[in-house]
């Protein structure tokens, strides 16, 4: 699960780095957005952006933090012992990579198709 995780944020990070090294027009909307917070009073505006952020990695993450709990604290997520809840957990875990599979190639989809009609990605 914590790889999964881990796995959706190299692929989000790779995704903006090519981005930014290839595409000059996406380090020119870079620069506006830094222009324009400048100019409304500098990075302290952008806080409940910045928040909500925060809460979307805070619920990305707590639920391998609470899975290394219950672990730890002897429920069976896997084998014979898991029951009903383990079988859930494990198809979720599965689903989770399939969201991960599907998106990266969304993304290698959309950049390849825009890239053909000459827009950027």
């Amino acid at each position: 699960q914590a790889f999964c995780l881990v796995l959706y944020g190299c692929r989000l990070n790779l995704f903006l780095l090519y981005r930014e090294a290839c595409i000059p027009k996406f380090s020119e909307f870079r620069d506006k957005i830094e222009e324009r917070a400048r100019e409304r009073g500098g990075r302290l505006k952008r806080v409940p952006f910045i928040l909500c952020c925060a809460l979307l990695y805070l619920g990305l993450a707590a639920p391998a933090t609470l899975t290394m709990r219950s672990v730890e604290a002897g429920a069976s997520l896997s084998g014979a012992a898991a029951g009903p809840f383990g079988w859930a957990f494990q198809a979720l875990i599965g689903l989770m990579f399939a969201g991960w599979a599907i998106a990266a190639v969304g993304d290698f989809y959309k950049s390849w198709r825009k890239a053909i009609r000459g827009e950027s990605a």
